[in-house]
């Protein structure tokens, strides 16, 4: 069985489709949901690449 990290988030309200101005509601913002997953992934990986090393992503 696989391993897997897992990481926290606390959504606020600079969070929100409504704050980011990507929507009308006070709900989690696509922007910010992606921002989340990209920061996950980034930091999943520093233990597997040299310093000064990182990923890029090529699709959402």
């Amino acid at each position: 069985m696989k391993d897997y990290a897992s990481k926290l988030f606390v959504v606020e309200e600079k969070h929100t489709a409504a704050a980011m101005g990507s929507g009308d509601l006070a709900v989690l913002a696509t922007p910010a949901l992606v921002a989340m997953v990209e920061n996950t992934a980034k930091e999943s990986i520093q233990n597997l690449v040299d310093p000064g090393q990182t990923t890029v992503g090529i699709e959402i």
